[in-house]
């Protein structure tokens, strides 16, 4: 015995590399990695042999799992994210950038688009569609005319046209104020008068809503706050009613939160005070999911991103808003104009049946007394044709 603490002592450093690497081994076999910020699904363990072709292929496929499920993988994966964000502004991924002043955009929807294709699509760099996205336009208005529906079109400028001057400054000489697409599209000869007339983008507004308060909170890519509140006032009084009043008044509160888009980049942490309103202590009530809506929820349950308002103290009107991701940021700020709000996001509209489709229809797109139907996207969205798909899903 005397000799053996010797031994343990010698040994001391191959003990330690044994237990550093053992430790992560027995996590692999017993947790769970999520893969934080990676858009993809983690590799599974390989099956069991069964052939010499799949003998062969068995050590890559182990060793795929092996990296996506080692000890500590994800917080590792967010250790590494935040030091090389600290030291170089490096973000894991290509789909964010940052510009000046510590405002960040969404370069690209998803890894499979090509770089900065969010940013200069929105700003118009060689953007030769806007004749085509007049046609779309022009087929909403005879559309609806055709259905009897008096429906409005509200499009939302987006981080790349709003803050030019914030974008890096490569990217912004792209990005020719001269040559943003919006304003083409709207004075377009392929636009019909009547469906111009049906449209609303607010971009002065926003500019001077821009003097006192962020429309888009500097480290998120949609809107919140203060700029959706101001801009769903602003289109019920350019649309419906010139003398819209607030009833009631919302309450709200500066709240500081963290990025919209921040499961991009997991382990750094970027906040934005944004307005946020309390609908409870204001007398609405907020209701979000398809659980709102019992008789429809198998459609709902597929479009996920829904939400109902009921304020008992507005005007007797309700308020049918169909929409890209930036709708779920201003639906609830029309509460105060409208007895009932209702959302419907259509990012997951391509996934309903038709006779799904068809409840939808039924329910909130028909000829009714004291409803009034708006279609929102912000302007990427529009550019790149998403209108025309969800038409056509729609049947309209």
């Amino acid at each position: 015995m005397a000799g053996f603490a010797p031994q343990i002592a010698a040994n001391a450093a191959k003990i330690m590399v044994v237990t550093v690497l053992l430790i992560p081994a027995l996590l692999a076999t017993g947790g769970r990695q999520e893969g934080v910020g990676e858009n993809r699904k983690l590799a599974n363990f390989p099956e069991r042999p069964h052939s010499w072709d799949s003998i062969v292929k068995f050590p890559a496929q182990l060793d795929l799992w092996i990296n996506d499920h080692f000890g500590f993988r994800d917080l590792l994966v967010k250790l590494n994210n935040r030091v090389r964000y600290t030291l170089f502004k490096q973000f894991p991924t290509m789909q964010v950038i940052e510009g000046k002043g510590g405002r960040i955009f969404l370069a690209a929807h998803s890894t499979a688009h090509a770089p900065y294709a969010a940013i200069i699509q929105a700003c118009g760099y060689q953007y030769e569609q806007t004749d085509l996205i007049a046609k779309h336009l022009s087929a909403f208005d005879a559309g609806f005319r055709k259905l009897g529906v008096d429906a409005k079109m509200l499009i939302a400028p987006s981080s790349p046209v709003l803050y030019r001057d914030e974008l890096p400054t490569w990217l912004a000489q792209r990005c020719d104020p001269s040559a943003e697409p919006i304003p083409r599209v709207l004075a377009s000869d392929s636009m019909t008068p009547q469906a111009r007339q049906r449209i609303y983008y607010p971009i002065d507004d926003m500019r001077a809503i821009e003097r006192t308060a962020n429309v888009i909170p500097a480290t998120w890519f949609h809107w919140s706050g203060t700029g959706p509140r101001m801009v769903a006032e602003a289109s019920v009084r350019h649309f419906w009613d010139a003398k819209a009043r607030a009833t009631p008044t919302l309450q709200t509160s500066q709240q500081s939160l963290p990025s919209d888009i921040s499961h991009l980049f997991p382990g750094v942490e970027l906040d934005s005070s944004v307005e946020v309103a309390d609908f409870k202590a204001s007398g609405i009530t907020e209701c979000g999911g398809p659980t709102c809506f019992p008789q429809l929820q198998a459609p709902m349950a597929k479009l996920g991103d829904v939400s109902r308002y009921t304020n008992p103290l507005a005007p007797n009107r309700r308020l049918v808003m169909l929409s890209d991701s930036f709708g779920r940021h201003i639906a609830g700020w029309y509460a105060p104009y409208y007895r009932e709000v209702i959302h419907l996001s259509t990012n997951n509209l391509a996934q309903l049946d038709d006779s799904e489709v068809h409840a939808l229809r039924s329910a909130f797109l028909q000829t009714a007394e004291n409803t009034h139907v708006l279609f929102m996207y912000h302007d990427g969205a529009l550019l790149s044709g998403r209108l025309a798909l969800d038409l056509g899903k729609l049947g309209i």
